[in-house]
């Protein structure tokens, strides 16, 4: 790794604002957000051993950009998906991401 420092990334929001934003959200995009960071959380424990050179400040700024980029792809899905309120929608994105049916 260079001497390059990584800066927080102005465009995440704050926890209220997500916290806002989680609770607008529909049940189908809720579930799909939770699918996302379990699996990326997932894979960055996974990948630990090839991290492993990375101080712990440099590890953690990977955990913060991975978990950030697999958030903003579950928004845009969880927004076509929301826009889309085909039944044939849900079943597809609920079989390819393994989401189990709602309670």
């Amino acid at each position: 790794m260079t001497g390059r420092t990584f800066t927080p990334n102005p465009r995440i929001l704050p926890p209220g604002i997500q916290l806002a934003t989680w609770l607008r959200m529909s049940p189908m995009g809720r579930v799909l957000h939770e699918r996302f960071e379990e699996i990326c959380r997932t894979e960055l424990v996974r990948l630990r051993r090839k991290t492993a050179s990375l101080s712990a400040t440099h590890r953690a700024e990977l955990d913060v950009i991975s978990l950030s980029v697999a958030r903003a792809i579950a928004a845009r899905l969880s927004d076509a998906i929301d826009r889309d309120q085909g039944a044939e929608t849900h079943s597809v994105v609920s079989h390819l991401f393994a989401v189990p049916p709602p309670e």
